[in-house]
């Protein structure tokens, strides 16, 4: 079949050859593993996701030494048992981590180290993002997965064949089962983390893994690390493509899928929410199919934006789409066998039907021009004209600690440096080595 990729950043044509997508107009997308990375900046970002991937790696061995640290000091039986197998679990994780991203790792850097920590991915990006999912998608969460998968089918029944498009796939069990129930002519899954990428195509191979999950709160002291199988129930047939893609910069063309899916993604981006929406509509075929599902957890700062159900539905009715089908029910959500909170959702979802007009896509901008074009004026923002006064006390407060001086006597100084009451110093004195001191309590 004829891939359908397009330049993210022209809208372009793209021509494969052996190791990378590449444009009439010299745009190159490097290809990873048979995972290509057709995103805006793909040099750079990918210099940034190896930063990542190996302070995540380092992390991991610094807690293995941690725990084994702390088992030598332990008296508790029970305790010593959790800390030796924690101790045995985060080295051999940076040993199936590192195997799984050999290829990744090993690719020379396309751009400085430099440029990656100027950062593209958005803040709260991580390399293990969402790894509780993996275990849910490919080792215990049978369960979930058909409640989500017949969700799907009361809202999208069996029928419809073309490209089906699923945006921010994640480790990519939707994309299997949906592939698999409905036989679509092929199926694009897009997301922009790496891992979760190549979990999802070994899986789609046929391949077995083997990864552990270490719950933040496990239910027992044996299921503090329980090494995880992670397999498909066979190899996923017919015409799929996984791509590392950016919501932002599609790399597909207007009018190129037939069935677009946004699986727990919609409260997630930071964008508007009529803008998505307007993407979706962009690169569906006139009559082609919106299916989206999740709950809707929107935590903005604008009201406006934290969006209901009942106003999202009557949001894509704005945006050139008919609803056909909406339902909403309690799904389990990442309700592992090893941790001891059960977590359920209430999930909302719909089917609805783009209109025939013409598309209008519209560039998703996450960041403010201010942000991206750095000879624009800084606005007054609310948020740093609250913050200005503490973080000047605060700078002023870790100029004082020189290992000799008490609460008592930084507050004094703060007295006499900022004019403050004696009781008020003093009081923010000990909630700023509070903050210090608890920080060193909780990850």
């Amino acid at each position: 079949m004829q891939h359908p990729f397009h330049c993210p950043e022209t809208s372009a044509a793209l021509t494969r050859g052996k190791d990378a997508f590449s444009s009439s107009n010299g745009k190159r997308y490097p290809i990873i593993d048979e995972i290509p990375w057709i995103v805006p900046h793909s040099d750079q970002l990918l210099a940034e996701w190896q930063v990542l991937a190996q302070q995540t790696l380092a992390e991991l061995l610094n807690q293995g030494a941690q725990a084994q640290e702390e088992l030598s000091r332990c008296a508790l039986k029970s305790s010593s048992t959790r800390l030796q197998k924690l101790a045995t679990a985060f080295p051999d994780q940076t040993k199936l981590v590192e195997n799984l991203l050999a290829d990744f790792l090993a690719k020379p850097l396309g751009a400085p180290v430099s440029q990656a920590l100027q950062k593209i991915l958005p803040s709260n990006q991580r390399l293990f993002s969402y790894l509780s999912n993996v275990f849910r998608d490919w080792n215990w969460g049978q369960e979930e997965n058909q409640a989500t998968l017949a969700m799907i089918e009361k809202v999208f029944p069996v029928g419809t064949q073309g490209t089906f498009v699923f945006l921010g796939c994640g480790s990519g069990r939707l994309m299997y089962d949906v592939h698999k129930k409905y036989e679509p002519a092929h199926s694009i899954g897009i997301d922009l983390n790496p891992l979760l990428l190549k979990i999802a195509r070994k899986m789609f191979m046929g391949t077995e893994l083997s990864l552990y999950e270490m719950p933040a709160l496990p239910r027992t002291t044996e299921k503090a690390a329980v090494l995880r199988s992670l397999k498909a129930e066979g190899k996923l047939k017919g015409s799929w493509d996984l791509v590392l893609g950016d919501i932002s910069a599609l790399p597909l063309a207007n009018g190129s899928a037939d069935v677009v899916f946004t699986p727990w993604l919609l409260d997630i981006l930071p964008f508007e929410t009529p803008d998505v929406i307007r993407t979706v509509h962009a690169i569906l075929k006139p009559k082609g199919t919106w299916v989206q599902l999740g709950p809707l957890g929107f935590r903005r700062r604008s009201k406006r934006a934290n969006l209901t159900a009942e106003e999202l539905a009557e949001l894509t009715l704005t945006q050139g789409f008919e609803i056909k089908n909406i339902d909403g029910a309690f799904l389990p959500y990442i309700q592992s066998p090893a941790e001891s909170g059960l977590r359920t959702e209430w999930v909302t979802a719909f089917s609805a039907v783009r209109d025939s007009e013409p598309a209008t896509r519209l560039p998703l901008e996450g960041l403010p021009s201010w942000l991206t074009n750095p000879t624009e004026p800084i606005p007054k923002l609310k948020s740093i004209e609250t913050s200005l006064y503490v973080h000047r006390l605060y700078a002023e407060v870790l100029m004082m600690i020189d290992g000799k001086r008490s609460i008592e006597q930084v507050a004094g100084l703060l007295n006499q440096n900022f004019s403050l009451e004696a009781t008020e110093a003093l009081g923010v004195a000990r909630r700023f080595f509070r903050s210090a001191w608890e920080a060193e309590l909780w990850e």
